[in-house]
């Protein structure tokens, strides 16, 4: 009987992770902006229309919206999202 019992408790275990971690990552994509910015002015577009290479423009305080390289400017960033600290970088 102890076998069933560590059995059921691994099962539960499993699947208390398995929904937690779901729930977790639902989370992260409200994080993503939904929109983008033409560098070139133009009006702001969903993110399914941005193409690669095509520059954008993040405004301070923002997200960036996809992975990218910085072409011009300078500004600050809060990577703690991506380092995982508690407090901005």
């Amino acid at each position: 009987s102890a076998v069933v019992f560590f059995y059921n408790a691994s099962e539960w275990l499993q699947l208390w992770c398995v929904h937690h971690t779901a729930a977790a990552s639902d989370s992260l994509g409200g994080l993503l902006p939904e929109l983008a910015y033409p560098a070139d002015g133009s009006a702001s577009k969903p993110l399914s229309e941005v193409v690669v290479g095509e520059l954008l423009l993040v405004k301070p305080g923002s997200a960036v919206p996809v992975d990218g390289e910085v072409v011009g400017g300078s500004s600050a960033v809060d990577e703690s999202m991506l380092t995982g600290e508690v407090v901005p970088v």
